[in-house]
């Protein structure tokens, strides 16, 4: 038990925002989380634009990409972050892009690496051309389990919209 109530306790204290009632984007939404949330600023959902999920702390990622070349510097928000500011209660995201490919990431991957969902790489933010806005990242330079293609499949770019469901 004990161990239980430590991850929860570093799931929420490493974000830099307790949850709270979410305020409406003052941009265009670039994420619509939906499902089973606590929190949310539509009728159905909770929109977050880049300011809001900025607002919720960064992380940085030193990493290559089966996708690109070199090392890429990308930063965005800690996919545990958001799923903590909506009162995520689910086990299975259901993360889906522009194109709506869609692919289902287990919560517990936010909880045990440092996942982003970046909207910045080496400086510049990411537009659709660059896989923008928004780019699922895991920190495969730092942990070599991650290199294969269940986490690369995992990876989804242009991501729209997540669904927080229960598996």
């Amino acid at each position: 038990m004990r161990g239980v109530l430590v991850g929860i306790f570093a799931f929420v204290f490493l974000c830099a925002r307790p949850v709270m009632a979410l305020e409406e984007p003052s941009e265009d939404p670039v994420l619509k989380v939906e499902g089973k949330i606590a929190e949310r600023n539509s009728e159905t959902a909770a929109l977050f634009d880049i300011e809001m999920l900025r607002s919720l702390g960064t992380h940085t990622i030193l990493t290559d990409t089966p996708w690109t070349k070199g090392e890429i510097t990308f930063e965005g928000v800690l996919l545990r972050c958001v799923l903590n500011a909506v009162g995520a209660t689910g086990n299975l995201l259901r993360a889906v892009s522009l194109n709506d490919y869609a692919t289902k990431i287990p919560v517990s991957d936010a909880e045990q690496y440092d996942v982003i969902l970046a909207f910045s790489r080496d400086g510049q933010e990411m537009g659709v051309r660059e896989r923008g806005p928004l780019w699922v990242i895991y920190p495969w330079r730092e942990v070599s389990e991650l290199r294969n293609r269940i986490f690369y499949i995992r990876s989804i770019w242009q991501l729209k919209s997540i669904s927080v469901e229960d598996d």
